[in-house]
Order: C-alpha cells, then structure tokens, then sequence
C-alpha cells in the first residue's frame, strides 16, 4: 500500500493545503452566522463544504508525513504508521465536526447551534497555517503597494515613459 502515499511537499498537496485553509475559515465564518441567526439560507453550500472535509480526512490517510526527530529530517511513507499516527492525532478533530448534528429537529431552530461544532476545523487551520508566513505575504502586498503607490505619486512613471521615448529614437 505504500506506493498510493502521497507528498506533502508535493505541488498538488501544498494547492489542496492552501484551498483547505480558505475553506476553514469561510466555512466557519458562515457556521457562526448559520449559528447565530439559528437559520439556514443555502445549505448547498454546508453539503459542499462537508464533502471537500470528507475528501480531505481521506488524503490524510496517504499523505506522508515529517519525521519527529529533530536530528535526522526525512518523510515517512509506510502506510501503516501514517494511519496510526493520524488516527491517533488530528483524526478526531477532523471527523468530530463532520457529525451531521445539525439535522436533529429542535425547537426554535435551536438545531442550528450545532454549526459552532463545526468550526472546531480553525484549531487546526491555526496549528497548520504559519503566522510568520501569512504575515510575509502581507509584508510583500504591502511593500509592492507602497512601492506602487511611490511609482505614482513621484512621477517616476512620467520620467521612466520619457527615458524610453528617447532611447527608441
């Protein structure tokens, strides 16, 4: 079975990581106003969400993962040991909002606090997801707009046209 595992480092896996993350924060986003409010608008997009979950607890099964030893980094990629850390791991957190019980018919809707379940998915966003990184990809938005907004402000933009005018002649 160990030829089905998969790389975390892998492009495909860091693009699923990266949606996942946007989805766990949508999605629990719109659990807290489906909580809150204790009514329902569109619950396409709860089955939605709930089945892009469901894939993703899947991929854990074959997704590789990083030593624990801090001397020697290298990935382990036997199946069994995998499923063993993951069920013993993240797996009850991940599967704990899958829970459909928001279905149960309470009175006055109260059904829907059930939601607030479901965003027990942002502790692991926040585990997985790197302050130090997000805040480097704020840092470069924000150095290129500035850079930008300099561009514009100094008439740089002016005098770099003017520069290439005169060197085309």
């Amino acid at each position: 079975m160990d030829y089905i595992i998969i790389s975390h480092e892998g492009l495909p896996y860091k693009l699923w990581f990266t949606f996942m993350i946007m989805l766990e924060v949508v999605s629990s986003l719109i659990y807290f106003v489906f909580a809150a409010y204790r009514r329902i608008e569109n619950a396409v997009f709860s089955d939605i969400f709930e089945s892009l979950f469901a894939v993703d607890i899947l991929i854990h099964f074959i997704l590789d993962i990083k030593s624990s030893h801090k001397t020697a980094a290298y990935t382990i990629r036997s199946f069994h040991t995998i499923v063993k850390k993951y069920v013993h791991g993240d797996l009850v957190y991940d599967i704990i909002p899958l829970i459909p019980l928001q279905l149960i018919q309470l009175e006055n809707n109260a059904q829907n606090i059930f939601f607030l379940i479901k965003v027990l998915r942002l502790r692991r966003c926040l585990k997985k997801a790197s302050i130090m990184s997000a805040m480097k990809v704020v840092n470069y938005f924000k150095e290129r707009y500035f850079a930008y907004k300099y561009f514009k402000e100094t008439n740089l933009h002016d005098e770099l046209h003017n520069i290439r005018k005169h060197v085309n002649l």
